[in-house]
């Protein structure tokens, strides 16, 4: 009876001494979730010492550290949202924040806010100003950083740049300075990648500016062309009695240039204007070559100097000039093809 009893008494030792152990683990843990509580009671009260000791005393508490990140991320986001919206200022949001620095330092997003909320304020004003081409990117940049919604706003500007953009681009189509349209829409396509009425518009003229080029090329080259040499007259004599027919040219050079070799290549017509033939070469073109040197204002005239026999055919009433190489003393060339032979005769 007695080992049983003094069993019993040992048995309820334990349980008691266990029953302590798990209260006051169980306090433990209470008290250890209730810290973050505690700080922020004591914080929100205006008790900041209690407060510093309670985070210094438990800062290896992860859960603590985790829920005041959060609490002072909250306070930082209200205080951004009211400078966003200019209901306190610069100086006002850093003194807040730096009163709880310690616990979490927005320093450097505050200042990454501050550059943002330059930019929407710059922004603002280029569209003021109806400056569409500045505001839109920044826009843009900001809307991809989250400082704002600012979806109603980019969709808002790109429409109005646009219509800005299509006026001026018709305006200077109608003045036919494509160059500068097109560099207008190169400037502003970035935008409008996926907008078909833009991307049309901007092919269009291109194609115009190509067609003016071109055209412009073409000028020039009739402009050079004119002022290299002047066939004054092409004719050619009776066939002799063999049917052999002189070939007569007389041309002069406008250049400044000296020319050393030109080469007139011609053919034979008959009574009717039909090309023919020479009856014992076999050839209907004939390149006349004349060699120089000819000065400007020099060149072939009269009947002092011919090619004798260029063609055998007694139907031959005259020549015609299909192309001109000219040869100058400096080594350049030039070529003028049937197509350009209006402008030299």
């Amino acid at each position: 009876m007695e080992e049983s009893s003094k069993r019993k008494k040992i048995s309820k030792k334990w349980i008691i001494l266990l029953s302590v152990v798990i209260f006051l683990l169980v306090i433990g843990i209470i008290i250890y979730s209730l810290q973050f509580t505690l700080f922020k009671f004591s914080y929100e009260k205006g008790n900041e010492n209690i407060a510093k000791k309670v985070y210094s005393i438990n800062k290896n508490n992860t859960k603590l550290r985790q829920q005041t990140d959060e609490m002072f991320s909250e306070k930082f986001d209200d205080y951004i949202s009211k400078y966003k919206n200019d209901e306190i200022t610069y100086e006002e949001i850093k003194e807040y924040i730096n009163k709880f620095i310690e616990y979490k330092d927005c320093s450097n997003k505050l200042e990454e806010v501050k550059a943002q909320k330059e930019k929407y304020e710059k922004a603002e004003q280029y569209y003021e100003q109806k400056n569409y081409k500045e505001a839109l990117p920044i826009y843009i940049e900001l809307a991809n950083s989250d400082y704002a919604n600012l979806a109603g706003k980019l969709t808002d500007t790109k429409s109005k740049l646009k219509q800005d953009v299509l006026e001026q681009v018709n305006e200077l189509k109608q003045d036919t300075n494509y160059s500068e349209a097109i560099n207008i829409m190169e400037e502003t396509k970035k935008f409008y990648s996926d907008d078909r009425d833009f991307l049309d518009l901007l092919t269009e003229v291109k194609k115009l500016q190509q067609t003016k080029e071109s055209e412009e090329k073409e000028r020039k080259k009739v402009e050079e062309i004119k002022s290299t040499i002047k066939i004054i007259k092409i004719w050619t004599d009776r066939p002799n009695s063999a049917g052999g027919v002189d070939l007569y040219i007389n041309w002069e050079n406008l250049s400044d240039k000296t020319i050393k070799y030109v080469y007139f290549t011609v053919s034979p017509y008959n009574s009717v204007n039909d090309t023919v033939r020479c009856t014992i070469r076999n050839y209907s073109s004939f390149t006349a070559q004349d060699d120089g040197p000819y000065s400007k204002g020099q060149g072939m005239k009269g009947t002092r100097y011919c090619w004798e026999n260029a063609w055998y055919n007694y139907s031959i009433k005259g020549a015609k000039l299909e192309n001109v190489r000219i040869l100058y003393m400096d080594g350049t060339s030039l070529d003028i093809p049937e197509k350009y032979i209006n402008y030299i005769q």
